[in-house]
């Protein structure tokens, strides 16, 4: 090669400890832009994580935007009103048996499923709950709401029923849900 540039004394891409190819990262998340520190062709892959890597289960893309912010709190007509259930709500009244507040609270913060109580001002028990979990096709969302027994037959389980459809139009961002009684 007279009178040209010379060739690349580099290698081609080598694999590194981790067993991924050694190439410069230009991207961030779970699909990545790449470059070749040779060729410089720039291409996209995916990333697994490893397999001792203990990462949530991911949610369904369609499940929330990243934008979204989740509804604090909801008043219904009877004066009572819906907010998330926080690890600080264990040992209230009415919270079904078994009901760990501090996984939900957990699940609330990562996104991927939320139960909302229903309370009074003072907040002394909980009255009813609603679950939102991610649905499965053709629905986006399984809403699921029970009531503690003595709430049956009330005007909270009246108000509760006809504020759901509202609430979830209205608040959340999602557009073919599916609502159980529990």
């Amino acid at each position: 090669m007279t009178g040209g540039a010379t060739p690349p004394t580099t290698p081609g891409p080598r694999r590194g400890p981790d067993h991924r190819l050694d190439h410069r990262w230009v991207g961030r998340g779970d699909c990545q832009r790449i470059a070749s520190p040779v060729t410089g062709c720039r291409w996209t892959v995916v990333v697994m994580p490893p397999v001792d890597d203990v990462r949530p289960p991911p949610v369904p893309a369609a499940w929330l935007a990243p934008w979204f912010t989740p509804p604090a709190r909801s008043e219904l007509a009877t004066g009572h009103h819906l907010r998330p259930l926080r690890a600080a709500d264990a040992g209230l009244p009415g919270l079904p048996a078994g009901l760990d507040t501090e996984a939900v609270a957990a699940a609330c913060v990562a996104r991927s499923a939320f139960v909302y109580g229903a309370f009074d001002d003072e907040e002394r028990r909980l009255l009813a709950w609603v679950t939102l979990d991610p649905g499965t096709p053709p629905h986006d969302v399984e809403v699921g709401w029970a009531l503690t027994p003595d709430q049956v037959g009330t005007s909270l389980a009246e108000a509760l029923l006809a504020a759901l459809p509202d609430w979830l139009a209205r608040s959340w961002p999602w557009t073919s849900p599916h609502v159980v009684r529990r």
